[in-house]
């Protein structure tokens, strides 16, 4: 017949108990049997193995389902619901599909395998007899099984056989004993062989697994920017597998994720690697074991000497468990740093060139594995160099001397980072340095954080200081400047030094004379003056001492035919080794000394009527011209009348 299924809410009050806390719903359940009587429709047997009212079993499944979530869960406030009863149905026929479908676990199907059995009829193994659970029961259930204490035992010998029941077997042992040949009794009343034609289910509800978590790392103290480790231990006491085993373990501030070793059968998630984040691993069931998982860590190189990173690591298990406190551990670290510092010094130009700036690149570096705390960087500016600029990294201070003077030059950061940072000191050497001594540079960097690696925080710069020549040159220009006439340009060269000007690669001087004159010679009070009359150029070579001179001489002709009042304009040029490298590249243009402007041109005008020039003499002609005159004046009085 069918039951309406009857439900009944039980508390583990016990506190000695493991389960204590514990809270399930158990389900009696009773479906109609597979009895034919009185069916009709759909409940007639459909001739697909499941015998009769297979309709009316799979609507009272799907109608104990709707009861089940709509009024038992809500008044139990607990997911664990078992189900217990005769449900006259197969394990793969339609109502067990049903309450498979909703989620309920056949417990001793799950613990026992397909071939569980509960009744013997007729010769004949089969189950109508059932443990179903929620799957949060299924999963805190201990076993199942069948308790073979009437199916197996011969039904000669029946619960009811001290009664005499039209109903039963014929082979069932009669009161009197008259079914049996020979007549005999055997039945005893006090003991009973079997109490039922079914075998009773048995379920081992809430699993009790001592869950513990155990946490380690090292190194301790660890290095900032350095990897740290720490391992996991997840053991479980017993005595039963614990279910859905999980930890979790979210990372410190100030370290990244790089790398989970895990324990064979374990899932997780990480963060990635570089990020922070939580770490999470679970298993399904976790047996009488421990699982080790090693987790690495990068420490940040950020953070500072001193600070503790602390981390805790937590297992959940909706098993029960004797002793929550051992499901979360703590370690803590300390960190420490060490930064390899170090400041590399470069000049430019080398050699260095008296009276011109100099550019010192100083490079201070942090190979890690931490940042440096309390960094400086300090540069004195050596004897013979003045502050011109300086151009330095972000989130540095700086203070320099004033522009034109001497001192020092120094820099901090409260924090170097890993890599590099990148001054440029630009200083003017003193036009008067003398090249006899060489330039010499010391900087230096600190940092308040210990270095792996000392000696390579101070940069030394010794280079060689070069005082080149200056030349400047000026033009005169003499004549009659009428056509055809001769002018003489009359250029002196001059070295204000320090250092010589040397007969270098190329021409000293050279002077391109304009439309209008014809080069006539070139000379030279000193090297080798040369009149290139093919090209109308007059050039010089040579060397010019320090403070020295040299004067060259260019004479050339007016041309006929140049119309009066044209102008003739001429300038050459001095080229010089202005930084001591051996090679002329400055450059002079002359200058007219009578003109008071500087670097001009030299001119004059060409006019087509000669004016004449009164000679002027020394004073050797003056002398010669006076006893002329005195000569002259002597004959005159002696021809005087007597």
């Amino acid at each position: 017949h069918s039951r309406p299924p009857t439900a009944q809410v039980f508390d583990v009050i016990d506190p000695a108990n493991p389960a204590f806390g514990q809270r399930f719903t158990a389900v009696a359940v009773h479906f109609k049997s597979k009895g034919c009587s009185g069916a009709t429709g759909l409940d007639l047997d459909q001739n697909d193995g499941q015998g009769c009212y297979n309709a009316r079993r799979t609507a009272q499944a799907t109608r104990l389902n709707d009861w089940l979530g709509t009024t038992v869960l809500p008044a139990a406030g607990d997911p664990d619901l078992l189900l217990l009863g005769d449900f006259n149905f197969y394990a793969l026929e339609d109502p067990a599909g049903v309450l498979a479908g909703a989620g309920y676990v056949d417990l001793a199907a799950l613990f026992g395998g397909p071939n569980v059995y509960s009744y013997l009829f007729d010769g004949q193994l089969g189950r109508f007899d059932y443990a179903w659970a929620s799957a949060s029961l299924a999963a805190d259930s201990v076993g199942a099984g069948v308790w073979h204490v009437d199916a197996d035992e011969v039904p000669l010998f029946d619960y009811n056989d001290e009664v005499r029941d039209p109903s039963e077997a014929s082979f069932e042992e009669e009161p009197d004993g008259s079914a049996l040949v020979p007549p005999r009794v055997l039945h005893e009343a006090a003991s009973p062989f079997r109490a039922s034609d079914h075998d009773p289910v048995l379920a081992g509800l809430f699993r009790v697994a001592d869950l513990s978590v155990v946490k380690s790392d090292a190194p301790d103290p660890v290095i900032a920017g350095t990897n740290l480790v720490y391992t996991v231990t997840v053991a479980n006491a017993g005595p039963d597998a614990a279910a859905n085993v999980s930890w979790s373990d979210t990372l410190p501030t100030g370290a990244t994720f790089e790398l989970l070793s895990a324990a064979p059968g374990w899932s997780c998630t990480t963060p990635a690697v570089g990020a922070g984040g939580t770490v999470t691993c679970s298993i399904a069931s976790l047996p009488i074991t421990s699982a080790v998982f090693a987790l690495t860590v990068q420490v940040s190189p950020a953070v500072a000497a001193g600070t503790v990173l602390s981390n805790t690591a937590t297992a959940t298990s909706p098993t029960s468990d004797p002793d929550l406190d051992d499901r979360t551990s703590t370690t803590t670290t300390t960190v420490n740093a060490s930064a390899n510092v170090s400041l590399l010094k470069g000049a430019s130009p080398v050699p260095a060139i008296a009276g011109q700036d100099l550019t010192y690149t100083l490079t201070a570096v942090n190979a890690g594995p931490s940042f440096a705390a309390g960094v400086s960087v300090s540069d004195p500016l050596p004897a013979g160099t003045t502050f011109v600029s300086l151009s330095a990294p972000g989130g540095w201070s700086c203070t320099t001397p004033a522009v034109g003077s001497g001192g020092t030059v120094t820099c901090g950061i409260a924090s170097f980072g890993i890599g590099s940072a990148v001054f440029t000191l630009v200083v003017r050497v003193d036009p008067f340095f003398s090249p006899a001594t060489p330039l010499v540079n010391v900087a230096s960097l600190l940092s308040a954080t210990p270095d792996p690696a000392p000696g390579d925080t101070v940069a030394t710069s010794s280079i060689a200081v070069l005082a080149p020549a200056s030349v400047t040159a000026t033009k005169s220009v003499a004549g009659t400047y009428i056509p055809g006439s001769l002018v003489t340009y009359t250029v002196v060269l001059s070295n204000a030094g320090p250092a010589a000007q040397l007969d270098n690669p190329g021409d000293e001087f050279v002077d391109a004379l304009p439309v209008g004159l014809t080069l006539v010679s070139a000379s030279a009070d000193s090297g080798v003056a040369f009149a290139d009359l093919g090209t109308n150029s007059a050039t010089w070579n040579g060397s010019i001492a320090p403070g020295g001179t040299v004067t060259i001489v260019i004479e050339a002709t007016i041309d006929y035919g140049v119309a009066d009042g044209t102008v003739i304009s001429n300038q050459g040029v001095a080229q010089f080794d202005a930084n001591g490298d051996g090679t002329n590249e400055a450059t002079a243009p002359t200058d007219d000394p009578a003109t008071g402007t500087p670097d001009d041109p030299t001119e004059f005008v060409v006019s087509a009527t000669a004016i004449q020039e009164i000679p002027t003499l020394d004073t050797v002609g003056l002398a010669l011209l006076a006893l002329l005159l005195a000569g002259f004046a002597a004959v005159r009085l002696r021809r005087a009348p007597r």
